[in-house]
Parts: C-alpha cells; sequence; structure tokens
C-alpha cells in the first residue's frame, strides 16, 4: 500500500515556487516498510512531477482518462504501451510505458473511480438543495435483474445540475 504525503508549502511565498519540495511514500507489506523519497516542484499552485516513474504514471492515468471521455473500449488499450514505445522512440517516459487493457481497466475502476465518486459526492452532499433519485429495474439478457439509480442535483462546481450514477 503506498501513502504519500506532500510537505507543506507556503504558497504565499513566492521563493518557495521554484524549490523543490519533499514528499515521502511508505510501502511494504506487513511490518516491513519501506519508506521512499520523491521531490516535486510547486509550479504556481499545482504540484509538478519530478521523478521519471511520476512523470510515467501522470502518462498512464492522463491515457486512461482519455479512454474514459472518448469512449473508447478496454480493448482498444491493447497494445497502447508497445505502439507508444515504438512511435515515440526517443521518449524515455513512453519507453517506461506498461499500460495495456488490463492496467487501464485496473487504473480506472480502483484508482480514478473512486476519486471522482467521492468528489461526486461530497458537492452532492454540500450542494444542501434538494435532489432527484431516478431510478429503473430491469431484467437483462442474462435473465439477472438490476437496479439502476441515478442521482440528480445542483452542483456548486459546475454550475449547474448534474446527474450521477450511483453505484451501492
Amino acid at each position: 500500500m503506498k501513502k504519500t504525503q506532500p510537505v507543506p508549502v507556503d504558497n504565499n511565498d513566492q521563493s518557495t515556487n521554484d524549490q523543490p519540495t519533499a514528499s515521502t511514500s511508505q510501502q511494504g507489506e506487513g511490518n516491513a516498510a519501506v519508506c521512499a523519497l520523491t521531490l516535486t516542484k510547486m509550479k504556481g499552485k499545482q504540484w509538478m512531477p519530478v521523478t521519471l516513474a511520476d512523470k510515467v504514471t501522470k502518462a498512464e492515468i492522463l491515457m486512461a482518462s482519455k479512454l474514459v471521455t472518448s469512449n473508447y473500449s478496454f480493448s482498444s488499450y491493447a497494445e497502447m504501451g508497445e505502439i507508444c514505445k515504438l512511435a515515440f522512440s526517443d521518449s524515455e517516459i513512453a519507453q517506461h510505458l506498461t499500460i495495456g487493457k488490463t492496467k487501464v481497466a485496473y487504473v480506472l475502476v480502483y484508482g480514478l473511480a473512486p476519486y471522482f465518486r467521492a468528489i461526486l459526492l461530497d458537492d452532492c452532499r454540500a450542494s444542501k438543495s434538494f435532489f432527484t433519485i431516478y431510478f429503473d429495474e430491469t431484467t437483462t439478457r442474462q435473465i439477472k435483474k438490476q437496479l439502476d439509480i441515478h442521482i440528480a442535483f445542483w452542483s456548486n462546481i459546475w454550475n449547474k445540475v448534474v446527474t450521477i450514477f450511483f453505484r451501492f
């Protein structure tokens, strides 16, 4: 399990924006924890990755996000890591990409989806306005009963009505 905690930086102090800042992470199984150090730099109000592994992870997350926003199938990413290595042979980041259909599915389902779900639910709770619950129960082709629940609410983040699928 990986736990990362950036060292706090005073954003009002402009002299620290170009200085590297340390963050620590602990990983390991059971009691055997290994402490690693990753350097990051502040650029405005955004953390910028410094290590090659951080840059590769950022690239893989961006590629997974593109899959979702463009409605691509997981199968379309089957050989994406190898394609990027061949297409961008001069890029050190592309040479270390290990993204494929299984990894992109894992990143989306267990990494990004819980993160965005938490943001949306927090936004729903923070709106303190009325909300609507839509539900639809059906039987699928596999003769399984299915209940879909959607929640519509006024989003303070987006300043419009947002509808989200709610999974138990």
